[in-house]
Formats: C-alpha cells, sequence, structure tokens
C-alpha cells in the first residue's frame, strides 16, 4: 500500500478517532462543508436525502453512530490494504475480524487539502442488520433476522431488504400512467419552490447591480441575432481559466444579464467570466440555440485573448443551459465542464407544457439529449440539489453513471440543502462549492 502523505494521515487518524469514538478528533478531519452519504443518515436522521453537509450537523450524526453502536473496545479490524486515486481513499472493514463478527462497512473519502469533503459509506451484511433493528425500534421497519433464516422457497430472505435508491422516486417511471397536470409538474421548478419569484426578482436586481459596477465589456455581439451578446468579466490576468456560464429558463427565458451575479464568486476567486445570451424559442429552435452557443465559444476561442481571456475554459451552465453545457463539452475550445441541475434527456419534455414553444423534434431528442449520445472523456462535474425536482436529480445521475461506465473523469455533486434556484447561490462567493467544484476541474485538465 502506498499513500501520499495526506492520505496516511487521513487512513490512520479517521480509523483512530472512530474506534476510540473521539468526536473532537474525527470532526478536525473535515472540511467545514464536509458532507456524508450514507444509508445511516436515513435511518438516524430521517434525512431522505441520504446526505448531511456541515460540521455541525456531521457531529450530530457521529453521535447518534456511537449511540447505536454503544462504547466500543478498543478494536475494529480492518482490511490492511487501502486504495488510493486522485482526491479518493478507500478502505473497508470486514463482517469477519480476528475477535469474530463485526460491523462492516467499506468508507470512501474524497480528500481536498488535507481534509475530507466527501464521504460515503456502503454498508454491508452485519452493518445492515444494525439499521434494519435501529429501524424496527423506531417503529419504521421489521425488525433484522439472523440471515441464515429463509422463506418456504428457501430463496428469499424473511428481512426486507434496503436495496431502492435513496434518492426521492422518479415518477417518469409510471409516466404513461400520468396525467398532463402530473407531467407537468415533474418539470416545473418555479412551482416546486414557493418563493421562487422572490427569488428570481432578488437575482435579478442583484444582477443588475453587479453589471453597472462592472460594465467595462457587455452585450459584446458573438453572432448577427438580437440576442446573440456576450457579457464578458475578464481577471487581470489574461491566462486566468474562464468559466464560461450558459444561463437557464427552459430555453425560452431569462437573458444572460440576469445573472450576471454569480460572476461574483469566479471573479473574486481570479477567474475570468463569460456569458453568453441566445435567441430563446420560439424564435428559433433548440437546435438553433445549440448552434448558438457553439457559435459563442467559437468567438470566445479567436477573439477572447483581445479582451483580456485567454486561459482553459471551463463551460458551465444551469437549468436548460446545464443542457447546453454538457452538449458542447466536445468543443474544441472547451477543457472541462460543470453542469448544474439540468435535464439531459428531451423526450419526456416533448410531453410537458414547455413544448408549446419549444415543438421538439425526433432528431432534437437524439441529438441533443447527453443522455442519448456518445459520451465525451473530459472532465464534468454534475452538481444537483438534494431539494430538487427528482426528475433532474435522476438525470443528474444518470448521466454520470453513464460517463463513468465509460470512464470519463468527473464527479457528483449533490448539494444538501439546495433547491433548483438556491444552488446558484455557491457562486456568490468565492468558497463557494460550484466556485471549488469548478477550481477542482482545474486540478484534472490533461
Amino acid at each position: 500500500m502506498s499513500l501520499s502523505e495526506e492520505h496516511r494521515r487521513i487512513y490512520e487518524a479517521w480509523h483512530r478517532a472512530i474506534v476510540g469514538q473521539n468526536l473532537d478528533d474525527l470532526m478536525a478531519l473535515y472540511a467545514e462543508d464536509g458532507a456524508i452519504d450514507s444509508t445511516a443518515v436515513l435511518v438516524l436522521e430521517r434525512d431522505p436525502s441520504g446526505i448531511l453537509r456541515g460540521k455541525d450537523r456531521l457531529r450530530a450524526h457521529f453521535q447518534a453512530f456511537f449511540d447505536l453502536i454503544g462504547p466500543g473496545d478498543g478494536e475494529w479490524h480492518r482490511l490492511s490494504a487501502a486504495a488510493s486515486s486522485g482526491g479518493t481513499l478507500i478502505w473497508e472493514y470486514p463482517s469477519a475480524g480476528p475477535r469474530g463478527e463485526q460491523l462492516d462497512v467499506v468508507e470512501s473519502f474524497d480528500i481536498r487539502d488535507g481534509l475530507i469533503t466527501y464521504h460515503r459509506v456502503y454498508w454491508g451484511r452485519v452493518g445492515f442488520r444494525l439499521l434494519a433493528d435501529a429501524m424496527a425500534a423506531n417503529g419504521r421497519g421489521p425488525a433484522s433476522r439472523p440471515s441464515e433464516e429463509w422463506s418456504d422457497e428457501g430463496m428469499v430472505p424473511t428481512t426486507t431488504f434496503l436495496l431502492e435508491d435513496p434518492t426521492p422516486q422518479d415518477p417518469r417511471r409510471r409516466w404513461h400512467g400520468l396525467g398532463q397536470a402530473a407531467r407537468d409538474a415533474c418539470y416545473d421548478n418555479a412551482a416546486a419552490v414557493p418563493d421562487s419569484a422572490a427569488r428570481v426578482a432578488a437575482r435579478n436586481a442583484a444582477s443588475k447591480a453587479y453589471r453597472a459596477a462592472h460594465g467595462r465589456s457587455l452585450d459584446i455581439a458573438y453572432a448577427s441575432r438580437k440576442r446573440t451578446l456576450l457579457d464578458l468579466y475578464p481577471a487581470l490576468d489574461t491566462a486566468a481559466p474562464c468559466l464560461v456560464f450558459v444561463h437557464g429558463g427552459y430555453w425560452q427565458f431569462n437573458s444572460q444579464a440576469d445573472f450576471a451575479c454569480f460572476a461574483e464568486g469566479p471573479s473574486e476567486a481570479g477567474w475570468s467570466v463569460a456569458m453568453p445570451g441566445y435567441t430563446l424559442a420560439p424564435e428559433t429552435s433548440l437546435a438553433g440555440i445549440a448552434v448558438e452557443i457553439g457559435a459563442a465559444l467559437n468567438w470566445l476561442a479567436e477573439h477572447g485573448p483581445a479582451h483580456g481571456i485567454g486561459g482553459p475554459i471551463v463551460l458551465a451552465g444551469w437549468s436548460a443551459g446545464a443542457q447546453l453545457a454538457a452538449l458542447h463539452l466536445g468543443h474544441p475550445a472547451v477543457a472541462a465542464g460543470l453542469a448544474i441541475s439540468g435535464v439531459y434527456d428531451l423526450a419526456p419534455i416533448r410531453e410537458t407544457y414547455l413544448d408549446a414553444k419549444l415543438r421538439l423534434t425526433d432528431e432534437e431528442i437524439a441529438f441533443l439529449s447527453p443522455l442519448r449520445l456518445p459520451v465525451a472523456a473530459k472532465p464534468m462535474t454534475l452538481a444537483y440539489g438534494s431539494r430538487e425536482l427528482p426528475a433532474l436529480v435522476h438525470d443528474a445521475r444518470n448521466l454520470h453513471a453513464l460517463r463513468a461506465a465509460a470512464n470519463a473523469p468527473g464527479t457528483l455533486l449533490p448539494v444538501a440543502g439546495a433547491d433548483h434556484f438556491s444552488i446558484l447561490d455557491e457562486f456568490r462567493r468565492p468558497g463557494g462549492m460550484l466556485v471549488r467544484a469548478a477550481n477542482a476541474l482545474l486540478g484534472e485538465i490533461a
């Protein structure tokens, strides 16, 4: 086993703290906005997302875990081999230890700057029985039975296993049984967030103020149509990386000017930012919009340095803009992608209220849906809020799974507690999760 100094410190200190049930030492290993993704969160915290973020919540969770397993005896056997790849460290506690049966889990840690930023826990047979008993004690499920107890058929365990995805069920699995209102609701982000109108108004006001204070390079035409304009916020260093942010609005609302405030965090972190506008439906088709985003990238590659933007491009997008960002990941000017809260299969959209203006064709569904296209082998982070509509959550997870199966680099980034609108607040400060995600992508660029 060959571990970096950073990984070895986590490998030794985390094990020592968990076995000794030392909360202070354990919490010292996590980033302030560190997260844990574990079935135990469902059981102990009753959080359906299965994810907790922030050290205060992690501390409370580990205390509940220690209460569940009881005082330790200072022993917990783990396999001596640990896997380390890039920023990820993995090891296993097997079910069979030197002194008999023990809690069995696989621990996976994403580590950055010496701290744990994301912690995944995969539970084994013994661990499952412990969680099942905890659920039964809380009146939320059947108690576990010894693994040798089976039904009369001999092959079906009498215990109800927790095998389903812990995220909310995707209603599109029963699409043909949904009425029109239910289909529309699958994609109605505004209705899903009660104060969305107030948030949009606040965003637009903040963006107006930001543009007024940074108005040197706004509304630059990259093509001939009225909305094909770029807002540029160059860094002091022409070679600084550039975040190209494609706005959302289901391809039929908003403009790049409405999202200017989200240049604040990347700019303060030393990035250049470029925000392209595009013609909206029904004035043009989705295919026409896709062509325009490609033209904006072409323009930046050719003319960006003359405007102070010459560094590597990370193509980001939110909502409809995430689909456009994922679609153009293969563009020669793009080094990496950051797709946020997107729709990656267009087929269901054609059967909702959104298609009144889009009028999607079979060809557009086939060739503009990232989930239906060959995988681009460039780094891409797929982010979503834990309070997003289930259709958007599952599109992000499905696209990440498709890319992972093709060994394409990238991270799935659930933002705990964020909804479709609040997730973008992580662009409002240099230490926000989305700014940090963009920074992390720079390290993956070949």
